[in-house]
């Protein structure tokens, strides 16, 4: 597959121990996601022929390749066979692919945004990770909610969803300071 060297979708993997195969990133036709519980991302990639799909990537291999030095695509490959290959700046790098299940990320992913916004209290660290995960063209992202998940005390329950040119995620649930109608 090929990825887009200023996409860093490896950054929205999870580094907790008790969730192995989040360390990865999940490759399904076209796409790569990942999640770390807090924030979930998914990017559009270009498969190459022979690429397998529903394998979880090692997030550093990502991380390697895309780290590689010049413009462009970075280059990794799934072939179903358990090893995945990325070209790096060090040369062809395998790892295996990480056994597990993978979290259904659709649920909070959806394919159709929402319309209704709010302006909101975010972690911004959090939100730094997730648009450098899916990448923002002049660092501008879009910001999303369903206002219908407002409680009375005005706190907000539901994911808020980011997009950008090349890509979609998530932050999970925030406190909304000022309701904008």
């Amino acid at each position: 597959m090929q990825i887009e060297k200023d996409l860093k979708i490896h950054l929205a993997a999870s580094k907790d121990p008790g969730r192995y195969a989040m360390h990865g990133v999940l490759h399904t036709p076209g796409k790569l996601t990942a999640t770390n519980g807090q924030i979930a991302a998914r990017i559009n990639v270009s498969d190459d022929e022979g690429d397998g799909e529903g394998q979880i990537v090692p997030a550093a291999l990502i991380k390697a390749a895309v780290s590689k030095p010049g413009k462009g695509t970075a280059v990794v490959h799934t072939n179903g066979n358990g090893i995945c290959r990325a070209i790096t700046k060090a040369g062809v790098v395998e790892d295996k692919e990480i056994d597990g299940e993978f979290p259904k990320v659709d649920a909070v992913i959806p394919d159709v945004p929402q319309c209704r916004r709010a302006l909101i209290g975010i972690n911004a660290q959090l939100l730094l990770d997730l648009v450098k995960a899916i990448g923002c063209e002049n660092n501008c992202a879009r910001l999303e909610l369903d206002l219908e998940e407002l409680s009375p005390d005005k706190s907000y329950g539901g994911p808020i969803r980011i997009t950008s040119t090349y890509g979609v995620g998530v932050i999970m649930p925030v406190t909304v300071e000022h309701r904008v109608d």
